[in-house]
């Protein structure tokens, strides 16, 4: 398990065997569990969710809750502040799916998976999942996000070791 935290922010990362969506939440759980023993989310904490599906902090709290998996690979992402997370394994965007949700012009200057972290831990972020496209959102090589009428984002990469890239999406003002 990896931990990466700040003042306001943390970061957890686990692998479950085998990837199914039974042991992935289990390893959800795992992870909350060590976040709360080590004092960065309040202790005895459990992922609860709104009726939206949005995930949350069952203990009262002010943390923001956002989780991804993909396969053997789990995330947490908690903060004072709105986040979202996003890990994909690289062979799940097939070449053809591309302009579903990216632009052209947003294929010239990343990778077709890491547009779509980058636009999935947006819309967590944002609490818009299954309310917008993600062809509405636009991502910046220079590292930020938009979509009209929303506060603009900043996306973040994490490169653990063997392990996927991980896309943390903050509001632009927040320093992570």
């Amino acid at each position: 398990m990896i931990i990466i935290h700040n003042e306001d922010s943390a970061l957890g990362l686990a692998t479950c065997e085998p990837p199914t969506r039974h042991q992935q939440r289990l390893t959800v759980g795992a992870v909350v569990d060590h976040m709360g023993s080590a004092a960065l989310i309040p202790a005895g904490s459990r992922v609860a969710r709104s009726e939206s599906g949005r995930p949350f902090l069952s203990v009262a709290s002010k943390l923001n809750l956002s989780i991804s998996h993909s396969g053997p690979w789990v995330a947490v992402a908690c903060s004072t502040h709105p986040i979202g997370i996003d890990v994909e394994k690289r062979s799940q965007v097939s070449p053809e799916a591309w302009s579903l949700f990216a632009s052209p012009a947003e294929l010239t200057i990343l990778p077709p998976v890491r547009i779509w972290s980058i636009k999935e831990a947006s819309l967590k972020c944002w609490d818009a999942v299954g309310q917008l496209s993600m062809r509405e959102i636009y991502v910046n090589a220079d590292g930020t996000v938009g979509l009209l009428g929303f506060p603009p984002l900043r996306w973040i990469l994490h490169r653990p070791p063997h392990w996927p890239e991980v896309v943390m999406v903050v509001p632009q003002q927040v320093t992570a």
